[in-house]
């Protein structure tokens, strides 16, 4: 047996990123503008070990075929992968002829999303259609035995949440089905409506970045509960900003090591425990995507374990990473892909 020194370290469940645009997003501004697809050394390196792959705005040249191929590549390189049906669009794309059909006989998709809510980029559905496709994923999860989430991206228009809220007000679909993302990208009534859903009994999904450790510590000071809270990258997701005319005015595109940035601002600038910050990226999403061997390091699971060393006593660097039991990851060394060895 290969013994692997965790002097000083800090030993934790792999993170676990529930969307990333693995094969590339973005277009906003044209063909030109597509962001590259990711790589799996990419992830790696940054501690994450399991992914579920979105598409986003263009669902025309990235396609859920394109996608689920990625997510099967992936799964082989190295780390596990999984998907949503959909886009940003309505009606969903689908692999099958229907969300349902999608979630029950393809193993990989676990939900819908990113359904583009309160953002000028969506198909602007009515709360019938939402409740339709809502509805569809919630059956297809109980069938397949999986997570079945509504996955929401929320936009900047001023509707914010209010669409979801219909929903749980006006359909009999529970709360914990739809999840709505980037909710603390988008000003501060959206941040004060995200923290309402949760005191409702709902989960939200933030999109880690520079900002957001001071936003979950903000949220602790005011006792918003945070065991249904998870962080995300939106890993190679393009972040165009738009003027009051619609014109693209700027154009970036996130990068995976997000949430590592996170979880060393948690720790070293918020003082926060590790029993504190490690369920954000490993138990609360495996419990909402009902990824029931992952998100804990017990006999049984998949053994995607991390080590990780302060660096400065500033940042986080992964040392060893397994990835269901097998080293993906040891000082320099990192897994790549066929042809990036």
């Amino acid at each position: 047996a290969e013994l692997f020194d965790a002097t000083d370290c800090i030993v934790s469940p792999g993170f676990i990123d529930m969307h990333v645009h693995v094969t590339g997003g973005g277009g906003e501004l044209g063909p030109a503008s597509r962001v590259p697809e990711s790589k799996v050394e990419d992830f790696i390196i940054n501690g994450i070990s399991t992914v579920v792959g979105v598409l986003g705005t263009d669902c025309v040249s990235r396609t859920l075929e394109n996608l689920h191929t990625k997510v099967r590549a992936l799964d082989k390189e190295g780390i596990s992968a999984y998907m949503y049906t959909g886009s940003y669009r309505t009606p969903p794309v689908t692999l099958t002829g229907s969300v349902q059909r999608d979630l029950v006989l393809i193993e990989q998709v676990i939900g819908v999303g990113e359904v583009a809510i309160s953002d000028h980029r969506g198909s602007q559905a009515d709360i019938f259609e939402l409740a339709r496709i809502a509805s569809d994923a919630r059956v297809g999860g109980m069938v397949g035995d999986k997570a079945g989430i509504f996955y929401a991206h929320i936009g900047t228009y001023k509707t914010g949440l209010e669409p979801l809220r219909r929903l749980v007000d006006e359909t009999a679909l529970p709360i914990t089905t739809l999840v709505p993302t980037h909710v603390n990208i988008r000003g501060d009534a959206l941040l004060s409506e995200a923290a309402d859903w949760l005191k409702m009994g709902g989960y939200v999904d933030l999109t880690a970045n520079e900002e957001c450790a001071g936003q979950l510590h903000a949220w602790r000071s005011a006792n918003v509960p945070l065991s249904r809270v998870t962080l995300s990258t939106d890993a190679y997701g393009s972040f165009p900003v738009f003027d009051s005319e619609g014109k693209v005015i700027a154009y970036s595109y996130a990068k995976p090591d997000s949430i590592l940035k996170t979880v060393a601002d948690l720790y070293f600038k918020y003082h926060w425990t590790w029993e504190q910050i490690l369920p954000l990226v490993s138990t609360n999403p495996a419990t909402l995507l009902k990824f029931t061997k992952k998100g804990s390091i017990q006999v049984g699971m998949d053994a995607d374990v991390l080590v990780l060393r302060s660096v400065d006593s500033v940042q986080l660097e992964p040392i060893y990473v397994f990835s269901r039991g097998r080293l993906v990851k040891k000082g320099d060394w990192v897994v790549r892909g066929m042809f990036d060895s």
